[in-house]
């Protein structure tokens, strides 16, 4: 497996800049469990917007800021539990980046904490251009930063989802584990698959917008997914990014629905 360096055009200035930031790592502080703020498709508000995270450090590792995930963020203390953040941006819809804005902008006018952002190009730069966040308020990186590198990959896959722009999965290795974080996508990747099955990664977070559908190509459904996931390997794929609740018929498939904290179905 290719270790990413750390891509040329990045400096440290802005990081030594905060001074109180420890970006040491420390490795029995690595959570590989996802904790979900919310599990929700861009069309069931009540859910709030697919988006989750794990403890690597001082570091929240998450994935996606939708249009509900900063104030998820604030009302529940998540920024004064972690020194500096790093994002990975799956695709520019809204429900996956609407806040992303305003949570660098907090971090850096208020809490003078580091923000990391990840995604395989600079369009997330001229993004939050457009949106008024400046360059200099966070470090945008295309690979790994160099003080994680030691112990944290993420891998880039593109999955269908929306023909129109740009979308990514992801897999990331932390220490000697490692699962895939597919964003939406109809399916997961045929490689990736192979990987769970093979007993090279613990779990597979996937797409599972609708209960019933095989006709749509832009996001996965539960019925899509028992087609060509093993019922061995079922428990090892947690479902996500729900238009409804269909939970039961979840567990009852054998796979797992994902649970935004504070709530007691993954779908709800």
């Amino acid at each position: 497996m290719v270790r990413f360096a750390r891509h040329p055009s990045d400096n440290l200035t802005h990081i030594r800049e905060y001074g109180n930031a420890d970006i040491r790592l420390h490795r029995q502080e690595v959570n590989m469990k996802l904790t979900f703020l919310g599990t929700g498709s861009a069309y069931n508000p009540i859910s709030k917007n697919t988006s989750g995270y794990t403890r690597f450090g001082g570091t929240m590792l998450l994935f996606d800021c939708g249009e509900t995930v900063f104030e998820t963020l604030f009302r529940r203390g998540l920024f004064e539990r972690f020194e500096n953040f790093l994002i990975v941006i799956t695709h520019f819809h809204s429900d996956h980046c609407g806040s992303l804005g305003s949570m660098i902008s907090y971090c850096y006018n208020v809490l003078k904490k580091p923000v990391f952002i990840f995604y395989p190009n600079t369009n997330i730069c001229s993004y939050l251009t457009l949106t008024g966040v400046p360059q200099h308020m966070y470090e945008y990186y295309s690979t790994v930063p160099e003080m994680f590198a030691d112990e944290l990959e993420i891998i880039p896959y593109t999955v269908q989802h929306d023909p129109m722009i740009h979308c990514f999965g992801y897999l990331v290795r932390i220490g000697k584990q490692a699962f895939f974080y597919g964003g939406d996508s109809m399916r997961i990747p045929p490689e990736i698959l192979l990987l769970l099955e093979q007993g090279k990664i613990c779990e597979i977070y996937q797409d599972v917008t609708h209960d019933k559908g095989l006709e749509c190509t832009c996001h996965g459904s539960l019925e899509r997914l028992c087609q060509y996931v093993d019922a061995q390997f079922r428990s090892k794929v947690i479902c996500m990014h729900f238009s409804g609740d269909f939970s039961e018929r979840i567990h009852l498939c054998g796979f797992q629905a994902a649970v935004a904290e504070g709530r007691d179905e993954g779908t709800k």
